[in-house]
């Protein structure tokens, strides 16, 4: 899947939520083309929802989407930075 080809809805208060998360959409296209690809994420059918997530160098990146016939639908994205250090005798 390319990432060109991904159409992602976003509501404003979520888009709102993404900026001072400093979460792209550009991140969460990258996420559910990953997942979508690969058929790796979590899916509750109850909801009918996935939750996908990729690690982008230090900073993950999670969605919480949908699939529609035009693409899909974002419901939540968090994500959280990582510097691992090693230590030296």
């Amino acid at each position: 899947m390319n990432r060109e080809e991904i159409a992602i809805k976003v509501d404003e208060e979520l888009g709102e939520l993404m900026k001072e998360r400093g979460i792209r959409l550009e991140d969460i296209e990258k996420v559910i083309a990953q997942s979508e690809e690969a058929g790796d994420y979590l899916y509750n059918a109850d909801e009918d929802k996935y939750l996908a997530k990729k690690n982008l160098g230090e900073f993950t990146v999670y969605a919480g989407y949908t699939r529609e016939d035009e693409g899909y639908i974002l419901h939540s994205a968090y994500g959280h930075r990582v510097e691992l250090e090693s230590e030296s005798e």
